[in-house]
């Protein structure tokens, strides 16, 4: 597997499950790079270097966390993917995940 992808997340369940994901994906070739807060625990990267990774990507995945305050990484990076024409991915932790009203612009993008 020769992609290059973005993973991004914010709340703990996403944060957790990308870190397998990452580990993962590394195993079969992919050249992985990610944005994982760890629930805030970790920095978010400026506005600029997510966009360079984002544009620098095959594919972005991002986690669905809630409330929308956490979700503002996620929001951008989809946001970006968008505009980058990047191929766009949603990791949905629980039922009713991919309903929460701040993702709504993206549903249609989703690849």
């Amino acid at each position: 597997m020769d992609k290059r992808v973005l993973l991004v997340a914010h709340d703990i369940a996403p944060t957790n499950a990308f870190l397998l994901l990452r580990e993962a994906l590394t195993k079969v070739g992919a050249d992985v790079k990610s944005v994982i807060l760890n629930a805030g625990r970790n920095e978010p990267p400026s506005r600029d270097v997510l966009d360079g990774l984002v544009e620098d990507s095959d594919i972005v995945l991002v986690g669905l966390s809630s409330p929308a305050k956490n979700a503002a990484m996620e929001i951008l990076a989809a946001t970006q993917a968008v505009s980058h024409g990047t191929s766009l991915g949603f990791y949905a932790d629980t039922f009713g995940a991919w309903q929460r009203a701040w993702f709504a612009p993206f549903r249609e993008e989703a690849s």
